[in-house]
């Protein structure tokens, strides 16, 4: 197959190039844009002659919907048949990277080289632009027509197939060269003859002009593998790879018989957690010598090996359970999310990335895009024993990683490129301060434009974006969000705009077996509200993103939640969430107050008034100002008496809690009122009481400090302070004299 000579116009034709994008390098310029089913195949050689293409060699790369930017490249089986040009539509473009002497300068006759074993009949009539010049298969090529030369025999072709190279991946590390790369994986018997034979290999696996081709610590590069070990099955594979971890375990905690003991019994249940999910082996495998060689690493830069220890065993740990990750006192229960999901499906990617940047303060996504992290840990990361609720240091690795990927895909929309970084800085503690920055170091000096990872309604699919650059895997409707006009449209977002339709959603996810989910809600609405400790929680009283891990049709429907903010704010099986509920929290609070309003009527209606959902409501049109702070109080003490009549059991307890998270939204001052109120009504006994005062006066000092800080004071801080002292003084008459002492010594030395 051969094209017509070109013209010289057509001979000078160029791929037009995007500020900033570098991957898919041909020689020394780079393909950028896909032109429609054109083929970019230049010829530096002054001589016209015919090109050979080997499809074996050829990379399909797919554009980002709505850019020029690539995401492949799209690795397919390395038979030419499965390449042919019917795969490659408009939105593709081929490169042909592993070719020597080519340029984007001119583009002159092609045709097909085959030389594997293939089924001809694949290869059917095709047309193909080669920068504007028609190039034609005009029928199924067949053996007679193929050149001896190029058409191996049966026992040939199985052969060749037999011996497909194995191909593994080497991390760069720090001081890596080429040279030392292959003589690594010569081994110590290996002869300097060996090492060249493997620079080579190594040259040709990545498609590399020479072996002068530069590396950075965190690039990727593939390396001639083990066939003996790839040939055998799976469950040897890990139980090499298992065996192997343990025995370095066993050296790195010999000194510590429980951290080992606890370290095997995580390898355990990672196992059993591996078998209930359906990973492969295969996976398990992947996962465990990413471990190892976070242990077997070398040296204390840039980070120390007791660090590296106390990383493997927090990796391991959340492998076995997915659910121990969450955010800490941080923004980033988004990235938390994408983490989690991770860990229960693709562990070995997560190990992977955290391991990368702990040994070289960088990461390399799958797509090539490079991020640089701090991998050092800060605030409650540097606790070795990681505080339930608290963020693991192998956790902020992860999510400072998975932000500043996100970040990266934000900076490329902007002409030009953006230069924003995600950063985590140490903080004071009591400062209210996450230490989160996004620092935009395109300004000079540098200057913090935002303390959040800017992750709102109308980008939430960044986050399979970001799971899909870790993994090398893209699924689409992964995150779950209300159907709203400033909702994301991508296909990584699935919107719904009714309870119904988040069944079908949850039902067909569960089907496809794409669980878990990640799931956007309001926080002001229940059960989020209670979980945050009325808004306590990092992230809470706004957006929040929470993974779903399991779905029950019911009826009623329920949902399992695995939430980023503890194991006290899960809801596992024991205490599920019903569909109704999630609906409500997925949807706006006007539509949260209006559902709320029938459910407490309906229940009224029915004989069965429901306090607890009586005390919700009011809380919601309370904090959405449409009922006054006097009328809140008002409504509030009611139900506070209607819990009072309540029979002891289950029922009354769960309003009596949700009565005192709903008392949280009181001034110090009616709060107090309130509590006088219940203790005549019997509700506290005198021990009670006096913590519940002691709780307010607590909140009182709060609050003066605070808008202190603010600057508040005089305005807003005073006014709440001096009424609440007054109350306070009301609210402690019957205490005795140094009761009453201790107090207003406890109001003056906090002062």
């Amino acid at each position: 197959m051969t094209s017509t000579r070109q013209t010289p116009e057509l001979q000078e034709k160029k791929a037009e190039q995007v500020l900033g994008q570098s991957d898919g390098v041909l020689g020394s310029q780079t393909i950028t844009k896909p032109e429609d089913n054109r083929i970019f195949l230049v010829d530096k050689s002054p001589t016209t002659r015919v090109k050979s293409l080997d499809f074996a060699k050829v990379d399909i790369y797919q554009p980002q919907p709505g850019s020029d930017h690539s995401l492949g490249p799209d690795r397919r089986p390395y038979i030419p048949g499965d390449k042919t040009t019917n795969e490659v539509k408009a939105s593709f473009e081929l490169r042909f990277d592993n070719f020597d002497k080519i340029s984007l300068t001119s583009a002159e006759k092609l045709d097909f080289h085959i030389n594997k074993a293939i089924d001809t009949s694949k290869l059917t009539q095709q047309k193909l632009e080669n920068t504007g010049a028609d190039a034609k298969l005009e029928r199924p090529l067949s053996e007679k027509e193929l050149p001896d030369k190029d058409l191996p025999s049966k026992d040939t072709a199985e052969k060749v197939n037999s011996e497909k190279p194995v191909i593994d991946e080497y991390i760069v590390k720090p001081g890596d060269s080429l040279a030392k790369i292959a003589k690594e994986l010569a081994g110590k018997e290996g002869t300097p003859q060996d090492t060249e034979r493997i620079i080579k290999e190594i040259v040709q696996l990545n498609g590399w002009r020479d072996a002068s081709h530069p590396i950075h610590p965190g690039d990727r590069v593939k390396v001639p593998g083990d066939k003996a070990s790839e040939a055998k099955p799976e469950d040897q594979r890990l139980q090499e790879a298992k065996e192997k971890l343990t025995k370095q375990a066993e050296e790195k905690f010999k000194d510590d018989p429980a951290k080992l003991a606890q370290f095997k019994e995580n390898m355990r249940l990672f196992e059993e957690r591996a078998e209930r999910d359906k990973l492969s082996p295969t996976e398990i495998a992947k996962t465990y010598k990413e471990i190892d060689r976070l242990l077997e690493a070398k040296g204390d830069k840039p980070l120390k090996p007791e660090q590296r220890k106390d990383l493997a065993e927090q990796i391991i740990r959340q492998a076995a359970d997915p659910t121990t990750i969450d955010q800490g006192g941080h923004n980033t229960c988004n990235m938390a999310t994408v983490e989690t999901r991770m860990y229960t499906r693709n562990p070995s990617d997560a190990a992977r990335l955290v391991t990368d940047v702990a040994l070289t303060s960088q990461y390399v996504a799958t797509d090539g895009r490079r991020v640089r992290v701090n991998p050092g840990a800060h605030d409650e990361a540097r606790n070795p024993a990681t505080i339930d609720g608290e963020r693991s240091h192998a956790s902020e690795i992860f999510q400072v990683t998975g932000v500043n990927l996100h970040i990266d895909q934000e900076n490329r929309k902007t002409n030009p490129r953006g230069q924003l970084r995600y950063e985590q800085h140490p903080t004071q503690p009591g400062s209210g301060d996450t230490g989160e920055r996004i620092i935009d170091y395109g300004s000079k000096p540098p200057k913090v434009i935002d303390d959040h990872p800017q992750i709102y309604d109308e980008n939430l699919g960044n986050l399979r974006d970001v799971y899909s650059a870790i993994t090398g895997k893209k699924e689409n409707g992964i995150v779950i969000a209300h159907d709203a006009p400033i909702v994301d449209k991508s296909d990584a977002v699935t919107r719904v705009s009714s309870e119904q339709g988040l069944n079908d959603a949850l039902a067909q996810a569960k089907k496809d077996g794409k669980m878990p989910l990640i799931v956007w809600v309001d926080t002001n609405m229940e059960p989020f509200w209670t979980d945050s400790g009325a808004g306590k929680a990092g992230g809470s009283g706004g957006g929040h993103v929470v993974t779903i891990t399991d779905y029950n049709p019911g009826p009623p429907a329920r949902v399992t939640v695995d939430n980023q903010w503890g194991k006290g704010a899960d809801h596992d099986a024991t205490r599920p969430i019903s569909v109704h509920d999630l609906y409500q929290a997925i949807k706006d609070k006007d539509h949260g107050i209006s559902e709320l309003e029938k459910d407490v009527k309906a229940a009224k209606d029915a004989g069965h008034p429901d306090t607890y959902k009586e005390l919700d409501l009011a809380r919601l049109k309370f904090q959405d100002a449409k009922i006054t702070k006097e009328d809140y109080e008002k409504e509030i003490t009611r139900l506070s008496k209607e819990v009072a009549k309540m029979p002891d059991g289950d029922e009354k307890k769960q309003a009596t809690d949700k009565l005192r998270d709903t008392m949280n939204s009181l001034e110090p001052a009616a709060a107090l009122r309130l509590l006088r109120e219940q203790k005549k009504d019997g509700m506290l006994d005198d021990t009670a009481y006096k913590e519940a005062i002691n709780q307010q006066i607590d909140i009182l000092i709060g609050v003066r400090e605070a808008t202190k800080q603010m600057g508040q004071w005089q305005k807003i801080g005073k006014p709440i302070f001096d009424q609440g002292v007054a109350e306070l003084m009301e609210s402690i008459k019957d205490f005795s004299e140094e009761e009453v002492k201790a107090i207003r010594d406890n109001l003056k030395a906090r002062k």
